[in-house]
């Protein structure tokens, strides 16, 4: 399965450390690297009007540091921190930071950061269907042929009157009970579907 599209910047302000991100990054198709910027002030106005997934983040800048900067950002944006000094790793993961690099970066240690980052980022994804999947959507319990049938309100096109009896119409089936208009409309959300019920 193709790993999802991930866009990231580069925030660094050593030449050569940032050259060596952007070949790293160019290894994995999956990485569409946005930008590179030298201060965290260039990369805020860049952030402020783009959708960026991760950020490869050094930590000793000019002006606020990557770790000031991290804590102004958005949580779900995923953050790679990457400096020379490991004194800064705790406070690093303290931030919930998807790993801490250590310059120079070689490509095991970058690849096993992205790895980590794809994992979470599938993790989180599952997480947000499983979540959609229990909100169940609105419904209603009909009589039909001494069956009780639930049917989904989104999949109702209409409503049609026919004496004693109404008919709904949904996109793959209608279904005939033995119910008023009005005892319908009690069964609804207010408001809900009343102008698609048709009299015969």
């Amino acid at each position: 399965m193709t790993p999802t599209r991930i866009s990231c910047i580069i925030i660094e302000d050593e030449l050569p450390a940032s050259i060596l991100l952007e070949m790293h990054i160019a290894k994995f198709d999956f990485l569409d690297l946005k930008g590179k910027f030298m201060s965290t002030n260039n990369a805020l106005g860049y952030l402020k009007t783009n959708n960026i997934d991760l950020l490869f983040l050094d930590i000793n800048l000019p002006g606020k540091s990557g770790i000031e900067f991290a804590k102004s950002l958005p949580k779900d944006i995923g953050i790679i921190f990457t400096t020379a000094n490991s004194q800064y790793a705790v406070e690093g993961f303290d931030l919930e930071a998807i790993d801490y690099l250590l310059k120079p970066i070689s490509l095991e240690r970058f690849s096993k950061a992205i790895q980590k980052y794809s994992k979470i980022q599938k993790t989180n994804q599952q997480f947000e269907k499983l979540a959609q999947a229990e909100i169940e959507q609105p419904f209603i319990f009909v009589k039909c042929e001494r069956k009780t049938l639930k049917i989904y309100l989104n999949e109702i096109d209409y409503f049609e009157s026919q004496g004693n009896y109404l008919i709904i119409h949904t996109e793959k089936d209608s279904f005939k009970t033995h119910q008023s208009i009005t005892e319908m409309i009690e069964k609804l959300p207010e408001g809900f579907f009343s102008e698609y019920i048709v009299p015969f």
